[in-house]
Order: structure tokens, then C-alpha cells, then sequence
């Protein structure tokens, strides 16, 4: 693996944040007692005035709220062709009605930036549109302060010509500053419920990082959130061999410690790093992570896509790359109910593209290693050229461990590659990966070696993990290794769900084991209804029937129509029945009364003997009673029982009984 990939990084930001200056501490804020927080309603003509006049007050701002109702331009800003600039140590919340923001269409330079050398307080940015932006070496919107927030916002198609981040660059505090947050306490940077994208970054020559936004901090052990956030279409592009990371975001931190990076519910989609020479290093399409130890839930990587690249140089991770760097800690990284899918290298020399879905691996000359835990998550459809790694990639020493989870269906490359060195490790339990070159499973309790049949196979821009019915991931996970309070799978249905259907002799009773977890980020909510297999008492041999429960389905009237395939020589009998209250008359003590009662009346039922066909469709009209009741009612529970005995064999009798709900279809109103 190459060493030293990364040690630019730190120069990197130093550029970004002050356009070559170096960055100096952060001085105290100190907020008397007696300051009170006030909400301004603010004019695109008097928002630079408003924001200087904060510089002048005890606190700074810092809990005063700033409300911009419209959308400014470079004419209703006033400011002479330039953006807005936020004092040094200021420190407020800016916040816009919908439709408000800043359109830099003839603005020359950031829409919105921290100036100086010395950086704002606590910001806040909620609710704008950064949008149309054209800069050199600087973003739309550049902050550097002790804390940021990022809440609600648009950064739509700003463009670059410089380094780094067309949308959105932030630095939050600074190694010795009094004001970074303390472990445990509020996060250094949060963006949530934002929107980037079609930003553009170009770069001349040398190296660049984040296509639409680059996140940073040095502020040790503090926290970080990205959240419900969609980072789309974005472009990291090169004119000249270089280094070139995160074509969607690149988060970063100086710190010598791995910082906490919490994510939830992100899409990373269709975000672009492009290398006119080939001659570069290029990693993490749609998100970079270096240094820091991510704790993601239900984030998306899909259809991102970075070069390969030639001989001596590096290309990994076209969706998600994970690189270790600074300090000596363990950079270890979660990823639970994840989706990587339809993730590319694209060309290049095959051994350099390594990790098309996920890279994990120590960039810097170090002894640390970098860890990464894929929990009931799906990596498929990503492509690489063969010879390359189309799925996981990491280095000798880095580890790597499977649970519950699918790393199957990758296309061109391997599915896994590294993690074998004496310092590495892979482990796999209850998963769907086979051992590199090989037709079998990872060695573990539970794996299996299958193609996993999603609804997105064949059609990797899809991005649809989902199981079908043929599936060999269904009901074979571990519900003991699905992690504490991962309750919902990708798609928010119940993590666990389901069921086995299981034969016994006793009775010829079928009933349903307890729900197992699926494998993979997706969890199907039908149970999983098998032929049956007997095992009867050691006198009678092993006996096999095709009986299934049938599809059921309602029709007009509530007439149930049952499909039943493949029964053969059987005796079969359907019945339904619904429970309705009747009055009766009754002699309570000594006096005669009306009494309300529920009584179980009969819906329907049908019977059949002999050789059935391949097809068996059968239809339940409800009696005269039943009827009625359809009638007065907008709704009906159906009590369905089918009783199935094949001919000559054991059990005698294999019966289940289901609910069926009956809606009544909306009435039509004419006009």
C-alpha cells in the first residue's frame, strides 16, 4: 500500500480556509450574564451591515438569530459584486424563509465566508439556498469557527476553479482552542437535511478534496454529525495528474486521536471524480473519511464512480473510503443497514483499483491499523476491472469483519481483497460472501456462498437492494448479532421480520418458527412458506408433500380466491368464517332482555378429492349472513382455514388458519 498518501491533507485545508494564510487560535468567548438572544428579520440590503453591528455587542451575537426573507442577488446585496463576510469571533444563527439564500450568478468570490485570520464563534446556516456560485481557490460558502451548524440548506450547482469543496467548506476549531467542544459535549460540525447538488470542482494541477463540500476540524475528541443529508451529482476533476478525494463530501480531522463521525440516513448518489491523465491518486467517490472513526446507520452509496488509474499509483473506494492517517489511534469504523451499490472504477491498471464498493485502509506511515464492522448491510453491483476488487478492499494490516450482511453480486472484480497480513484480520458470521477465488463460503458459523437474487440485479443504476422471493439471504442472519436499537431495516420496515413455516407429526399441526433476520440491509416482511418436509416416528420413512398455504386474494363482493400449485393426489378443504353480534332474547333474573352476543357464523367453504391439477384456484362466495354483513360494514375479518391431507401418506392432516381482511372499496361521489 502506499505510504504518505495523505500527508498533504492538513496543507490542504490551511489553503482552503484562509486562501493560503495560516490559521491562528481561537480566543475565549466570554458572554455576559445579562445578554439576551434576539431574532432580527433582515433585508438582502442590510444583511452585511446587520451581521458587522453583532462585532460590536458584548456577546458577539452569539445566540442572536438573523432572518432573511428573500432570495439576494449581487445587485440586492449591494456590496459592490461581492459576497457576504462574517466578522471574526461573531457568532449567530442565519436563517431563511423558504426560497431565501443567495444567488451568486455575478457575485465574484464566496457567497458567504468567515474573514480574517481569526475564527467566528458557534454558527449556525438553516434553511438557505447557496446556489450558481463561480469562485477561484474558495467555496460558496467558507466558515471557520469554534462550532457549525448546517441545517436545512441547498448548495445547487456552484462551481470552482481552485482545490477543494465548490459548495461548502468548514473548518471548526483550531489544536489549542479553549473553545472547541469538549468529548461528550455538542458536535464540532453538524449537516443535516441538506441538499448538494451539481457542484463542480476543477483543478489545474496538484491535489483536491470534496466535490461539493470538504469538512474539518482539529478540535480533539469532539463529535461530528452528518445527517439526512442527498449528496448527488457532484464532479471532482482533475486537468493534471494529482490526489484527488471525496467527489461528494471529504471529512476530515487534524486531531492526533481518531474524532467520533456519527452518520444516519445520507445519500451519496452519482457523484463523480475524473482525471483527464489517469496519472493520480483518486479515492472515495461519493464520501472520503480520513481520521476519523464513523459510526454509520442507513447510509446509501450508489452510483458513484471514480478513474483508475496507472501503475504506482493508487484508486480505492468508489463509494466509501476510510483512510487512517494522522495520530497513532485505531480508527475503527461501523457501518450498520448500509446499501453500496452500483459503485465504478473505471479503467486504470486493474491492480491499482481496489474497493469499487468500500476501501478501508492507513494512507500515512504509521503502525495504527484501520477496523471496519459491516453489520446487516448489502454491498452488490459495484464494478471494477477484472483483476481489481469490485466490493471491500483494505490493506495487509487493516481488519474487517461481516455480520449479517451481503457481499455478493459484484461485477468484474473480486468481492475481497487484503486483511490477510499478521497484523490484519477478516472475520465473517451469518453472511453472504464467498472466499476469494473460490465457490465457497468465508469460514464462520452460518455464512453461505449464493448469488442473492435482489431486486436491483441486473440493474445495478437501481440502487434497489431489496430481497425477492428467491432470495437465500431470507431468515438466515442471527437475531443475536443485530445490533442494540437497530429496530428498522434500510427501508424502514421491522428489522425483523417473518417467519419459517415448519412441519410436525403431531396432530399434522403446521406452525411457524419464531422470525430470524435476513441477511443484508433489506428485510422481506412475507414469511417464507416452504414445501414441507416431515420427519415422522422412526417406523415411517422420510416423507415429503408439496402442500403450501395459497396465495390469497380478495375480490369484488368479498369473494376469496385461493391458488393453490403442485398438491397432487390429496383430499382438501377451505372454510372461512367471520365473528358477527347478534341480539337474542335472554331471562335475566326473571326478566326477559336483549342481549348482544358475538357468534362465530360460517363466511364459505369449499372441498375437493382426487388428483389435482398443477394449478388449483378455488373461490370462497360468502353465504347469505356473511353477505349482509359485508354490506353494514367497512371493514371484516375472515377467519381462513385449509385442511390439506395427501393420499397414503403421513401426516394425516396438515391444517392453518390466517386472518384475511376485507376493506370495502370507496364509495363514488358524482358530480
Amino acid at each position: 500500500m502506499p505510504v504518505g498518501g495523505k500527508a498533504s491533507q492538513p496543507g490542504r485545508a490551511r489553503r482552503l480556509a484562509a486562501t493560503g494564510a495560516t490559521l491562528s487560535c481561537l480566543l475565549a468567548l466570554a458572554v455576559p450574564s445579562a445578554a439576551r438572544a434576539e431574532v432580527k428579520p433582515v433585508s438582502c440590503s442590510k444583511l452585511q451591515s446587520t451581521i458587522e453591528s453583532l462585532a460590536i455587542k458584548p456577546d458577539h451575537g452569539e445566540g442572536d438569530t438573523l432572518v432573511l426573507g428573500e432570495l439576494c442577488t449581487a445587485s440586492s446585496l449591494g456590496l459592490a459584486g461581492k459576497g457576504v463576510t462574517i466578522p471574526a469571533k461573531v457568532g449567530f444563527t442565519l436563517q431563511g424563509t423558504p426560497g431565501a439564500g443567495i444567488d451568486g450568478a455575478a457575485i465574484s468570490g464566496p457567497l458567504l465566508a468567515s474573514a480574517g485570520f481569526e475564527a467566528a464563534g458557534a454558527l449556525t446556516i438553516e434553511g438557505l439556498t447557496f446556489e450558481h456560485a463561480s469562485t477561484s481557490d474558495a467555496s460558496a460558502v467558507s466558515l471557520r469557527a469554534s462550532r457549525v451548524t448546517i441545517a436545512g440548506d441547498s448548495f445547487l450547482e456552484n462551481s470552482e476553479q481552485g482545490v477543494s469543496a465548490a459548495a461548502l467548506f468548514v473548518f471548526a476549531g483550531e489544536p489549542a482552542a479553549s473553545t472547541c467542544p469538549a468529548p461528550g459535549g455538542p458536535p464540532a460540525f453538524v449537516l443535516r437535511g441538506s441538499v448538494l447538488r451539481g457542484n463542480t470542482v476543477t483543478v489545474a494541477s496538484g491535489d483536491g478534496g470534496g466535490g461539493a463540500a470538504f469538512l474539518e476540524d482539529a478540535c480533539t475528541g469532539a463529535a461530528h454529525l452528518i445527517e439526512g443529508n442527498v449528496v448527488e451529482g457532484n464532479v471532482l476533476r482533475s486537468k493534471g495528474a494529482g490526489e484527488l478525494t471525496g467527489g461528494g463530501i471529504e471529512v476530515a480531522s487534524e486531531a492526533a486521536t481518531p474524532s467520533p463521525l456519527a452518520q444516519r440516513g445520507n445519500v451519496f448518489a452519482s457523484n463523480r471524480i475524473e482525471d483527464e491523465t489517469a496519472l493520480g491518486n483518486f479515492g472515495g467517490g461519493g464520501e472520503w473519511v480520513l481520521g476519523m472513526s464513523l459510526s454509520s446507520v442507513a447510509d446509501r452509496f450508489s452510483g458513484n464512480s471514480i478513474t483508475g488509474t496507472a501503475s504506482g499509483h493508487w484508486s480505492w473506494g468508489a463509494g466509501l473510503g476510510l483512510l487512517g492517517c494522522h495520530g497513532t489511534g485505531r480508527v475503527a469504523s461501523t457501518l450498520e443497514n448500509a446499501v453500496v451499490d452500483g459503485n465504478a472504477i473505471v479503467g486504470g491498471n486493474p491492480a491499482e483499483d481496489n474497493g469499487a464498493g468500500v476501501y478501508v485502509g492507513f494512507g500515512c506511515v504509521n503502525t495504527a491499523t484501520t477496523a471496519l464492522s459491516l453489520l446487516d448491510s448489502t454491498v452488490t453491483a459495484n464494478s471494477a476491472p477484472s483483476g481489481g476488487t469490485a466490493g471491500i478492499a483494505g490493506g495487509p494490516s487493516d481488519a474487517l469483519a461481516l455480520a449479517n450482511s451481503i457481499l455478493a453480486g459484484d461485477i468484474g472484480g473480486g468481492e475481497l481483497s487484503g486483511f490477510t497480513g499478521a497484523e490484519g484480520s477478516l472475520s465473517s458470521t451469518f453472511s453472504d460472501t464467498c472466499a476469494p477465488g473460490t465457490a465457497s463460503p468465508l469460514p464462520g458459523e452460518g455464512n453461505i456462498c449464493a448469488a442473492p437474487f435482489l431486486t436491483d440485479a441486473g440493474n445495478p443504476a437501481s440502487a434497489d437492494a431489496r430481497e425477492t422471493a428467491a432470495s437465500p439471504t431470507r431468515e438466515a442472519g442471527s437475531n443475536a448479532l443485530v445490533p442494540a436499537g437497530l429496530t428498522t431495516d434500510y427501508y424502514g420496515s421491522p428489522r425483523i421480520a417473518g417467519g419459517v413455516l415448519q412441519a410436525t407429526c403431531s396432530q399434522g399441526l403446521v406452525p411457524f418458527a419464531a422470525a430470524r433476520v435476513d441477511m443484508g440491509a433489506a428485510e422481506l416482511q412475507e414469511p417464507l412458506v416452504r414445501p414441507l418436509m416431515v420427519i415422522c416416528p422412526a417406523a415411517v420413512r422420510v416423507l415429503r408433500s408439496s402442500f403450501a398455504f395459497p396465495h390469497v386474494s380478495v375480490r369484488p363482493g368479498g369473494v376469496l380466491v385461493l391458488t393453490f400449485h403442485d398438491l397432487g393426489r390429496s383430499t382438501l378443504l377451505a372454510q372461512a368464517h367471520v365473528r358477527l353480534t347478534e341480539t337474542v332474547v335472554r331471562t335475566v333474573h326473571g326478566h326477559r332482555r336483549r342481549v348482544r352476543r358475538s357468534v362465530s357464523v360460517l363466511y364459505a367453504q369449499i372441498g375437493k378429492n382426487g388428483m389435482m391439477p398443477a394449478t388449483l384456484r378455488v373461490r370462497l362466495v360468502p353465504k347469505k349472513r356473511a353477505l349482509q354483513a359485508l354490506r353494514r360494514r367497512h371493514r371484516l375479518a375472515v377467519k381462513l382455514t385449509v385442511t390439506y391431507a395427501a393420499s397414503r401418506l403421513l401426516p394425516d392432516t396438515q391444517s392453518r388458519t390466517v386472518t384475511v381482511h376485507w376493506i370495502a372499496p370507496p364509495k363514488k361521489h358524482h358530480t
